[in-house]
């Protein structure tokens, strides 16, 4: 599937969601025309009911400031403490701070699929470093681990039958 069928999938599930239309008369009527059931299924399931979206409207943009914030002070650290580090290593240290804003900014847009990825996301950041002294990684791991626990509980309010990799099955069935 193109990448211009998958934006245009999660533009219009999010339209018809709006409009009333459950979830599984939209994975229905697309698997009509897309035959990636699989591919179809995470993408109608990762995008969040209208009503959900306004409840948790801003404990998300909390989140996300929350991520970008631990994450930066984490990277201000990494850099301090390790200001000798060869420059060709310098990426594969800053590797996953970087994963970890780009999972961000899909929380931002509400995606379900980022939400466990962040927690998982946001313990690799921390333990990445866990013999520094000073207060920035000590403030940034602790924003971390809240955002880690914020965003496993969103991903379970908004998302309750996205598992971690995926929407859930019963009897070979997608359940949304």
């Amino acid at each position: 599937m193109h990448s211009e069928d998958r934006k245009k999938i999660l533009k219009e599930t999010a339209e018809k969601l709006a409009a009333g239309i459950s979830k599984q008369d939209i994975y229905r009527e697309y698997r009509k025309i897309y035959t990636d059931e699989d591919v179809l299924a995470k993408l109608v399931a990762s995008v969040v009911e209208p009503d959900l979206r306004n409840q948790y409207a801003g404990i998300n943009k909390i989140l996300v400031f929350t991520i970008y914030l631990g994450t930066i002070l984490r990277v201000i650290e990494s850099v301090l403490n390790y200001g000798l580090v060869s420059l060709y290593i310098l990426p594969l240290v800053l590797f996953v701070p970087f994963a970890n804003c780009w999972i961000a900014t899909e929380i931002w847009k509400f995606r379900g699929y980022s939400y466990r990825a962040t927690a998982l996301c946001c313990i690799a950041v921390i333990c990445g470093d866990s013999h520094t002294r000073l207060v920035t990684s000590g403030i940034g791991s602790l924003l971390l681990i809240i955002a880690s626990i914020v965003s496993w509980y969103l991903g379970k309010k908004m998302f309750p039958n996205y598992g971690a990799f995926g929407p859930k099955k019963i009897n070979g069935s997608y359940v949304f």
